[in-house]
């Protein structure tokens, strides 16, 4: 079994990207079923799994992005333009921009030793990440509530193999990796409410947007999902369908 985040190869599974855009999710399940369908049924199955020759198994969805960095204090979302962020790469780039940020490409064991020697001003991540990466104590101003986007790592087994599994072994398969998948999304929500806490007992000061901050960013957010959307189109992929597949399930 192969665990892969489509952020590391979006020249190879470009589509679920989608699921990373910001805006689109608050609650870590929902994103987690909507791209699963996609993933098993919907365009996401035929192209960045079928067109790899490769089976979803399970996935994980991190809960949404929130800003958090040791120096600069947030009270609005003005407060990011001008500084440098830590991203994972693809859409999440669009979203730093929309911010009039600077994306600057960290891995996730970067992280720490970028925020104390001064490569990025903050992280750009799930709250529930952060212990492992022993950000804690670098925590002190942050963002809360907010819907930078989400990181997606798929489970998967190739084709040739899941072709040779008996019926009844699929079908055992495909009840675990649902089942593992809700499994994922609701320890990953315990995780993230457990992580806010020990950083508030640490003095972490977190900015709560305000309905204003809220209603200007999801006009950021649309227009970063219409631009990610169109560069995909440009090239000859299917951004505005996987767009709006995405939306659709997320509605359900």
């Amino acid at each position: 079994m192969w665990a892969m985040s489509p952020a590391y190869v979006t020249d190879k599974m470009a589509l679920s990207d989608v699921a990373m855009l910001p805006g689109m999710f608050t609650e870590v399940c929902k994103g987690t079923h909507a791209y699963w369908k996609m993933a098993t049924e919907g365009l996401l199955a035929k192209t960045d799994f079928g067109g790899n020759k490769i089976h979803p198994i399970f996935v994980a969805l991190l809960p949404p992005y929130q800003v958090i960095g040791p120096h600069h204090p947030i009270k609005s979302f003005e407060d990011l333009k001008g500084i440098k962020i830590r991203s994972s790469g693809g859409s999440v780039d669009l979203t730093i921009r929309a911010l009039g940020a600077t994306p600057v490409k960290l891995t996730g064991p970067e992280t720490r030793e970028g925020l104390e020697r001064g490569t990025i001003d903050a992280n750009l991540g799930p709250n529930s990440s952060l212990k492992g990466y022993d950000i804690f104590p670098l925590a002190k101003y942050g963002t809360q509530g907010a819907s930078f986007g989400s990181f997606v790592v798929t489970y998967s087994i190739s084709d040739r193999v899941w072709n040779g599994l008996s019926d009844e072994v699929k079908q055992a398969l495909a009840k675990a990796g649902e089942e593992t998948n809700t499994h994922l999304c609701q320890a990953h929500e315990r995780e993230n409410l457990s992580a806010i806490k020990a950083m508030e007992d640490l003095g972490a000061d977190f900015y709560h947007p305000t309905d204003a901050d809220k209603q200007a960013f999801a006009a950021t957010a649309t227009s970063v999902a219409a631009q990610w959307a169109k560069e995909l189109d440009d090239r000859g992929k299917q951004g505005s369908a996987a767009l709006a597949e995405f939306k659709s399930e997320l509605g359900k």
